[in-house]
């Protein structure tokens, strides 16, 4: 009697073989990230194991803006959703208690990030109002533009992947070593960029006080 799988078996065998990887690509969450830097973050961490979802694109704020039918139904179908806080994204902490399935993982709160206290800015009578309502965060609130510190985008990628690889342990290893790869490069643009800033005198304005992480670093002045 041949040893030889009938044709029927073999066919089986490749069908199968081809089934087992689509389930484990199909594996990885499904992942919204709120604003576009911490989307970077994400997909770093992600890289071909699956795309992360950007919620804010272009000029809306995420101190204020309205969802969209399709963003929501975006949310409602994530499994996890990357965000600042409520310091930054207050709108879309109104909507998350309506969120009966994705895990909501706020990066203020993340391991290793070193959060600053929002500066007192001096009060302008003829500043206009919605403006500073768009921008005030309450007293004894943390600066949330916390991205713009290396080390803190380095902890945030490491959270991502921690987050990450409990949803999907299959590919925990290759989440943390992106991570890895992402700390290495944030490393050595925080490494470029404070050889390009020192010894820069002088300061810089700014309509929004969104840079002092960045100002902290590297030794810079707005105003």
């Amino acid at each position: 009697m041949s040893s030889k799988p009938s044709p029927l078996v073999a066919i089986a065998l490749v069908c199968l073989s081809l089934w087992i990887p689509a389930r484990q690509a199909a594996a990885a969450p499904r992942v919204v990230a709120s604003i576009a830097p911490l989307h970077a973050l994400v997909a770093a961490v992600m890289q071909d194991l699956g795309s992360p979802r950007l919620l804010l694109h272009g000029s809306q704020s995420p101190h204020s803006f309205s969802l969209r039918p399709s963003d929501a139904r975006m949310l409602e179908q994530a499994d996890v959703l990357f965000w600042i806080g409520p310091v930054l994204e207050l709108p879309l902490a109104r909507l998350l208690p309506n969120l009966s399935h994705a895990q909501a993982v706020a990066m203020l709160d993340a391991p290793g990030v070193v959060r600053l206290p929002q500066r007192a800015l001096d009060a302008d009578p003829e500043a206009d109002e919605g403006h500073a309502t768009d921008h005030r965060h309450g007293a004894g609130a943390p600066d949330p533009h916390i991205w713009l510190s290396p080390a803190n985008a380095i902890a945030m990628g490491n959270e991502i992947a921690r987050v990450l690889a409990a949803h999907d342990p299959g590919n925990g290893a290759r989440y943390q070593a992106n991570a890895a790869r992402l700390a290495q490069r944030l490393g050595a643009l925080d490494q470029r960029l404070a050889q390009q800033f020192a010894g820069v005198d002088g300061s810089f304005a700014v309509f929004h006080d969104a840079y002092q992480y960045l100002e902290r670093r590297y030794g810079l002045h707005s105003v």
